[in-house]
Parts: structure tokens; C-alpha cells; sequence
């Protein structure tokens, strides 16, 4: 029982947690960056005797102590080195319903490599030891309502199914040096709440590393490179990011991260040779742990914060889930010649952005 994994039952996303010497489980399936930066502290831990249950799960980060997290079972676990461990079974998680179990969860990976298209863009998706890679690349074609919303939904599907497996890490690259236009400020706003809505949680649990080919020269460029930041700074990654001028650079920057990254996942509990490839889940005949639902959108940051942007810089959430942050090691600073009026006013990217479609919040970053 070298992790516990803690299964949303409304979509089977998965979060890991590995075991402390004093009796204790950390939440572990984010970036090692976000970890640094104290950020997402969440661990499940026993309570004195005498109270309502025996372990909760809780939320330390910034010197708190906020139990959001508490088992159906109000007794122990197996025991783990001698010590006791939480309950296995169900879990009631920031009001909504999920499965603590020691067993890594299994679930069918989408068919790699595999290609998307549309008039504005191409994705290649492809996995290599345990780790996933989108690759997205922009055309010299402008961007319409009906191909970003078909490009969004192929980008939704890869990204719940690397979050559904555990075992998975994934790694980004966008190449934006043929973008033939500034993006409208609807497909802007379209992006930042797909990110918010659909997809945040997901990119927090198996995002490991995001690369950015952009060229940041001409009036063009310098309005991309402004816009890039722009988006940065309303929805920070919890994991590092580079905007480089060539795609050579990209892939060494994200292969440094993803071998790190393999050297975490080979101390995950499972068979040897499984390597989150589709011919290791159906030579074990895998199924998920659970066949009840599991929720993404329950590990959220509050949004209301984001309306203010004009007003302060972003502040740290009050939410349970903490705003993530901009990567200091991030690989490029804000040149001093772009403004950020290069890029459409942030007001109007922001108005109608703010809301989640069914009123749960969740995670967010920047992609």
C-alpha cells in the first residue's frame, strides 16, 4: 500500500496520496513545483479520540487547518508499516462523493498516437512511459466559433482520460508562430472558462509541464506574446512553463520535466512493466476501481477574485483549493516594450467568464 488513491465519483478522476513516516498522507499527484510553493497542502490524518471519526482529510496549506474531507467509516484502514491508515470505501469530499482505495485505479487509454484537425490547428496526442504529450499547432487560418469548440471537446476528452490514470503525467506544447491574427476577445474569454469549467482539475492533477513556441516579434507577435501573459497572469500554472522560438527548445524543456516526473511514477504501487499503454490495460483485463461517479469540479478555486483584476493583482484564494501560482522558474519575463493593451482589455475577455455552467467550482490554470 505504497499510495492511496482518492476516486471522484462522478467522473473517476483520481487523486494520489503517499504515505508520511508519522502515520499521515499527503496529497501527491501535482507538480513537485506546486508542492515547493505550498500550495495544495492537503493530508489526510487521524483526530484525537473521542471525536466523530478517526481521520479527516484536511488542508494546511499557508499555515491553515481546514477539514473539507471525512470518511463514511468512522474506524481504520489496513495497517500500513504498523501504523494505523485511513478507511477505504467511500468519502464525502467538499460536499460531493468520492472512493479512498488502495488499489490503483485502472482505466482504458485512448488509442496513440492519434490526430485531430481543424481549419485553424492541429493536435497530435501521443504517450511514451507513462507520460502523455499535446502537441497543438496553429495554422494560417483564423479561428471560428464551431472548429474551437470541436477542438476544445477533443482536448477534454485526452485530458480526462490521462487525469482518469493515475499513472500518467502530461506534458503540453503549443506552437502559435503561425497564428495569423489575434485571437477575438470571445475565443479568449471561451478559452479561460474551459479552463475554469472543464478542464482545470485535470490539468492540476497530470499537468507536469507547458511549452509555448512563439516568435514575439512585429506588432503581431508582440500582441500574442502580451496576450500569452495576459492569461498567465488571470489563470497561473501550478507547474513550469516557457515560451521559446522554436520547437527543438519546447521539447527539450518538457523532456527534462517528463523524466523527472518518470522517476516518481515508477514508485507507484502496480504490475512492473505497466507503462499506462493500452496493450498493459487489456493484457490485464483492468477495470476501474469504482463504477460510481467521481467529480472533477469539486477541488475548485473561488472565481469572483478574477473580477477584480483591474482593481489589485491576483490574490492568493480563500477557496480550499489555492489559487495555483506562476511558476518562478518560468523561462520568460515581460518584455518592457509590451503592454498589455496589446492584447484585448481585460474587462472585456473577463465579463461572462466568471461563472461556472452548474455552479461548482473548480481548479483552474493556465494550460
Amino acid at each position: 500500500m505504497a499510495a492511496l488513491f482518492l476516486v471522484d465519483d462522478s467522473d473517476l478522476i483520481v487523486f494520489t496520496f503517499s504515505p508520511t513516516n508519522q502515520g499521515t498522507w499527503y496529497f501527491s499527484r501535482v507538480s513537485p513545483l506546486h508542492l515547493a510553493n505550498g500550495k495544495d497542502k492537503f493530508v489526510i490524518r487521524q483526530e484525537p479520540d473521542g471525536r466523530p471519526t478517526r481521520w479527516v482529510l484536511e488542508n494546511i496549506s499557508g499555515g491553515k487547518a481546514d477539514v473539507f474531507g471525512t470518511p463514511k467509516d468512522p474506524g481504520n484502514g489496513p495497517p500500513y508499516k504498523d501504523l494505523p491508515s485511513p478507511p477505504l470505501g467511500k468519502w464525502k469530499v467538499w460536499g460531493y462523493q468520492f472512493t479512498l482505495t488502495s488499489e490503483r485505479p485502472r482505466y482504458k487509454p485512448v488509442d496513440s498516437p492519434c490526430h485531430f484537425e481543424v481549419p485553424f490547428a492541429s493536435l497530435r496526442y501521443h504517450e511514451k512511459d507513462r507520460v502523455a504529450y499535446i502537441e497543438l499547432a496553429m495554422k494560417a487560418e483564423p479561428i471560428r466559433d464551431d472548429d474551437l469548440e470541436s477542438m476544445l471537446e477533443e482536448m477534454r476528452r485526452l485530458l480526462k482520460n490521462v487525469a482518469r490514470r493515475p499513472e500518467m503525467v502530461l506534458m503540453m506544447r503549443s506552437d502559435a508562430r503561425q497564428t495569423p491574427e489575434r485571437p477575438a476577445v470571445a475565443h479568449i474569454r471561451r478559452f479561460l472558462a474551459f479552463v475554469r469549467e472543464d478542464v482545470g482539475t485535470e490539468c492540476v492533477l497530470a499537468g507536469r509541464g507547458s511549452a509555448i513556441v512563439l516568435v514575439p516579434t512585429g506588432f503581431l507577435g508582440r500582441a500574442l506574446l502580451g496576450i500569452v501573459q495576459f492569461v498567465q497572469r488571470i489563470l497561473p500554472a501550478p507547474y513550469p512553463q516557457a515560451v521559446v522560438s522554436t520547437t527543438e527548445e519546447a521539447d527539450a524543456f518538457l523532456e527534462e520535466l517528463a523524466n523527472e516526473s518518470r522517476t516518481w511514477l515508477a514508485t507507484l504501487p502496480g504490475p512492473k512493466n505497466s507503462l499506462g499503454r493500452k496493450q498493459d490495460y487489456e493484457n490485464e483485463q483492468a477495470t476501474p476501481t469504482s463504477s460510481a461517479p467521481v467529480g472533477s469540479d469539486t477541488w475548485l478555486s473561488s472565481l469572483e477574485q478574477i473580477a477584480d483584476v483591474e482593481k489589485k493583482e491576483p490574490a492568493s484564494s480563500s477557496s480550499t483549493m489555492p489559487t495555483p501560482q506562476l511558476p518562478a522558474a518560468s523561462s520568460f519575463s515581460e518584455p518592457a516594450e509590451v503592454q498589455i493593451d496589446a492584447s484585448p482589455r481585460q474587462e472585456d475577455v473577463l465579463e461572462g467568464a466568471n461563472s461556472s455552467s452548474d455552479g461548482r467550482s473548480r481548479v483552474w490554470c493556465a494550460c
